[in-house]
């Protein structure tokens, strides 16, 4: 039966019925995957934890405080944004939820925040660009450190190594932009430069002539700042048919066991800051996260047969920060009692790292909660 560790002392996520129990109500989650389109490469991940946590809490498993009962919403936006913002309103005016959980990519997500605000509903999204949560928004969460935090871990990694002229090449949908201007005002900070910069839009099905300017640029390492597949696949095909040698730093958007099937031979030596879920072994044993991830990957590969992508723990670490939320609050669910337990949350290790919620942070990421993959040999493996 599976542990998750909800505070930094182990608290087990299962618990008895309580539908005997006087009281109660229902906690309405709506759920926000692409399970199809071009991001069900990261879809499928979260949405089968989901469907996990919602099989437990049909059978009463899922404690959510005396005498209530769980009840999941899933929608597949298809990783479109106007098609996302239509399931979001959906899901707050004709379902009625309590909470939103998803969706996927900060392209998605960003056009969701005012209707989050004016509707007053908490959405707990995925999404690691800055402006999700910078400024504060009152109703709007994300489980994953920003996107500034994701690449000074990159840039760090790639200083120890002696990288001094890497190539930037991005796509220019939300995720992309975004973090081609942090690395253009961070890489200075780590006695570093550009040594080429080159753009593609997400549907780009030919790379060839950005990948050879940079190649004429002589750069040390090559960065590719990408989400959505298929295009650093391409990206990566193209630079291997180009004879390039050098080291590609890919984002932990590429950072899935998707991504390694649909790349095969071409990712070889590809280098991405990930999770640790994609590779618990990787973590310490003292490492607060490691027993979590451990007993999570156990029970996911006992109902799908397969490992947990790492897109797995944005939507794990929503669920236990939505539950722990319904858990503390005394009275009747209410959205806004949802948002207040949610933003008072303190010291819970989780899947993705250790976070703290405050009225001036709705992230609540410790530093460093990334690690440095390599594939290897067709496998995620720590990067040496």
């Amino acid at each position: 039966m599976l542990k998750w560790h909800l505070t930094l002392t182990a608290a087990a996520w299962l618990a008895g019925t309580a539908a005997a129990l006087a009281g109660g109500d229902t906690l309405k989650i709506g759920v926000l995957h692409a399970t199809s389109g071009p991001l069900a490469v990261i879809g499928d991940a979260s949405d089968k934890t989901v469907k996990l946590l919602r099989d437990q809490a049909a059978a009463g498993k899922f404690d959510v405080g005396p005498g209530r009962k769980v009840e999941f919403k899933l929608y597949d936006t298809e990783g479109n944004a106007t098609k996302a913002a239509q399931l979001f309103r959906r899901l707050i005016e004709n379902d009625e939820v309590d909470v939103v959980v998803g969706p996927n990519t900060s392209g998605e997500t960003l056009p969701l925040i005012p209707i989050a605000e004016e509707a007053k509903v908490p959405l707990v999204a995925y999404g690691a660009v800055e402006a999700i949560t910078k400024p504060v928004k009152k109703y709007v969460f994300s489980m994953t450190p920003v996107d500034r935090v994701v690449i000074q871990d990159l840039l760090t990694g790639m200083k120890k190594r002696g990288i001094k002229r890497p190539a930037l090449i991005y796509s220019t949908d939300g995720f992309g932009q975004s973090g081609a201007e942090f690395f253009k005002e961070l890489v200075k900070d780590y006695d570093m430069e550009l040594a080429s910069i080159q753009s593609f839009a997400p549907q780009d099905t030919n790379m060839q002539p950005q990948l050879i300017k940079m190649r004429e640029a002589k750069p040390d390492a090559y960065l590719l700042w990408s989400s959505a597949n298929p295009a650093p696949t391409i990206t990566l095909r193209t630079a291997k048919e180009l004879g390039i040698k050098e080291v590609f730093y890919v984002g932990h958007g590429n950072a899935s066991l998707p991504f390694l099937k649909q790349t095969g031979p071409a990712g070889e030596g590809a280098v991405a800051p990930a999770f640790a879920l994609l590779a618990p072994e990787v973590l310490p044993d003292s490492d607060k996260r490691k027993a979590t991830l451990q007993s999570f990957q156990k029970d996911f590969v006992a109902k799908w047969n397969e490992a947990p992508d790492q897109a797995a723990a944005y939507s794990l670490d929503a669920v236990l920060v939505v539950q722990e939320a319904a858990k503390g609050i005394k009275g009747p669910i209410t959205r806004d009692g949802i948002r207040d337990g949610i933003e008072g949350l303190k010291n819970s290790c989780m899947a993705v790292g250790c976070r703290t919620m405050s009225p001036t942070d709705h992230r609540g990421m410790d530093k460093d909660v990334m690690v440095l993959l390599q594939i290897k040999n067709g496998r995620w493996v720590a990067f040496e």
